[in-house]
Parts: structure tokens; C-alpha cells; sequence
């Protein structure tokens, strides 16, 4: 049925979703300052409706493993799908700059999502590059990692995830306020999560160091964030422990 709709048309669909999206995030923020409703449970709302509305349209989806992907997610339409990809992820962005002015962002919910749902090994490369595309011009500045993320981030290369997704994580690592950041944590009252930190921080390091893919992007922001790193408090890494991830 899709086939036969024109791109058009489709394209048409999208900005509607767009628009009826950015009614909502009107109606969802109204709903925190007017009806009393929590800014973490109208940020979850307004994330579960976006994603069952978008998924459709942006997840790929397949009859078995050795099919191909059904349109509009299908090879031949990845212009198509790069365009639906960039409206999602612009009411993202909408999403993060309105509901910070309430002290939320959707950065803790989007990377569970990227991790459990876009960085299989099922999911093509040309969908992939559709969402890294994109997503890699969010505003990751504004992300502040928590520890069970950074250890979403060290799972994309311990587990066979493509390494496209590493290559993704490289470019957007550096953008993050790591400075800003490990002055967060170092400032924390319980000193093992402050230790279990660095060393999660020191992993992800290394292993962007160590990947040829991220260094030798000649735009890659990681050189810079490693000469950075080493004014980091890594003295809460004990040296048997630091020895042991070198």
C-alpha cells in the first residue's frame, strides 16, 4: 500500500505529524505550568506519543531476518526516509530546548532508545546513516551522561554492535561538556560513584582512541578531548585499577 503513495505525499504526512507534535509539546508544557502535572511525567508522555507516532515511519521493520526492510525504511527510498529521520529529529531538538527550561531533557531517554533499538546489528547501514546523519547535529552539549548511560556507551563496542554506531559515538562524545561534567561528579558526596565515573570515563577514552574509524575522521573532535582529559581528576582511579583498564 505505501509503494503506490506518492514521496510527495508522504513527505506531506510527516510535516503534518510535525505540526500536530508541536501542538502537543505546546499542550504538554501548558500542562506543567497550569495543571500541576510533574515536568518528568509530561517529558515521558510527550516522548512515548512522539515515538509511537514516528516509529512507523523511521523503524525499520522486516518479515524475518534475511528479508529486506519494508518501505519506507527499504534502500531505494533512503532520501525518502532522510527526510522523515531530520523532521523527527528537529522536534527533538524542540523537545530538549523546551522542556530545559524546566530542568528536564530528553537525552536520558533518547540514548536508551538509540542503544536498545538502533544500534543492532539488524538495523542497515543506510538507516543508520540516515539517524547518525541527523542526530549527530542535536544538542549533545546539553547531555549529562549518567552511569548507566556511559555504560550503554562502553557496550557498543564489548558487544557486536555495528561499527558505524561506534563511529557515531565518536563524533558526538566530544560534544559533550566533559569538562563541565566531571566537575559535576568530582563535586558528588558519594565518592564511589564519583570513582566508578572516571573509570567508566577513562574506558570510553581509550576506546575511542582506539578505534581507527574515530581517529582518522579528519574532522574528529576526539584528539582535542583526550589533550583535554588529561587536566581530569583521574587520581580517584587507583593505580592497580587504572593499570588494569591500560
Amino acid at each position: 500500500l505505501f509503494e503506490v503513495i506518492s514521496v510527495d505525499f508522504i513527505i506531506k504526512i510527516a510535516r503534518f505529524m510535525s505540526m500536530l507534535a508541536t501542538a502537543l509539546l505546546t499542550k504538554s508544557l501548558a500542562s506543567v505550568e497550569l495543571e500541576n502535572i510533574s515536568s518528568t511525567q509530561a517529558l515521558g508522555e510527550y516522548w512515548d506519543w512522539i515515538i509511537n507516532l514516528f516509529s512507523p515511519w523511521i523503524f525499520p521493520i522486516q518479515h524475518s531476518e534475511s528479508s529486506p526492510v519494508l518501505f519506507p525504511c527499504n534502500i531505494e527510498e533512503t532520501v525518502l526516509l532522510s527526510e522523515i529521520v531530520e523532521i523527527f529529529a528537529n522536534l527533538l531538538s524542540k523537545m530538549e530546548t523546551s522542556f530545559s527550561a524546566h530542568g528536564e531533557s530528553m537525552f536520558p531517554l533518547l540514548w536508551p532508545y538509540y542503544y536498545n533499538h538502533l544500534s543492532m546489528s539488524t538495523v542497515p547501514d543506510h538507516v543508520l546513516q540516515c539517524y547518525h546523519a541527523h542526530f549527530t547535529y542535536l544538542p549533545w552539549q546539553r547531555y549529562i551522561p549518567n552511569l548507566q548511560a556511559m555504560n550503554l556507551m562502553i557496550e557498543l563496542k564489548v558487544k557486536p554492535h555495528p561499527l558505524a554506531c561506534l563511529v557515531f559515538l565518536g563524533d558526538i562524545f566530544p560534544l559533550m561538556n566533559w569538562r563541565s561534567i566531571t566537575t559535576r561528579y568530582s563535586s558528588q558526596p558519594n565518592t564511589d560513584i564519583t570513582v566508578k565515573f572516571y573509570i567508566m570515563l577513562l574506558q570510553l577514552l581509550l576506546m575511542l582512541a582506539a578505534e581507527p574509524d574515530v581517529m582518522r575522521k579528519k574532522e574528529s573532535k576526539v584528539p582535542a578531548l583526550l589533550s583535554e582529559a588529561k587536566s581530569y581528576q583521574l587520581h580517584y582511579i587507583d593505580y592497580k585499577t587504572f593499570d588494569d583498564i591500560l
